[in-house]
């Protein structure tokens, strides 16, 4: 297969597999090229609680997920077209999430977007630190 087979791949695939991941009950949201939300799922708001106000942002994604240091790194996996993945700890719910960011290439290979998976990983870090 040739590097733009595997791009038409993906780019048929990537649609699919946002939709699955709504389906499946993953926590995940995409973004386009320009760092808008294009698609969110429910299970998100298991994690982050989502600002129903009308309060003005300077950043209007903080109303989905309130915590800049998320979008920045959405934003450079898009800058970058590189995969990234850390653990964020979410004091206010006491729960340590990974959060996983891939970008969506297009095409002709120009990053169309990215999407992010966020998995509670609080159990397992739990019993890691238990075990040291």
């Amino acid at each position: 297969m040739t590097l733009p087979d595997l791009v038409r791949l993906n780019l048929f695939l990537a649609p699919l597999w946002v939709f699955s991941l709504g389906i499946i009950g993953s926590p995940s949201v995409a973004i386009d090229a320009q760092g808008e939300i294009t698609h969110t799922n429910p299970a998100l708001d298991r994690f982050f609680t989502r600002q129903k106000t009308a309060i003005h942002l300077p950043d209007p994604r903080m109303k989905v997920i309130g915590d800049k240091s998320v979008w920045d790194d959405f934003d450079a996996v898009i800058l970058s077209c590189e995969p990234m993945s850390r653990n964020i700890q979410l004091q206010s719910k006491d729960m340590i999430l990974r959060m996983s960011i891939t970008p969506i290439v297009d095409e002709i290979g120009t990053i169309a977007g990215a999407v992010g998976l966020f998995s509670d990983i609080t159990q397992m870090e739990r019993l890691e630190r238990t075990r040291r």
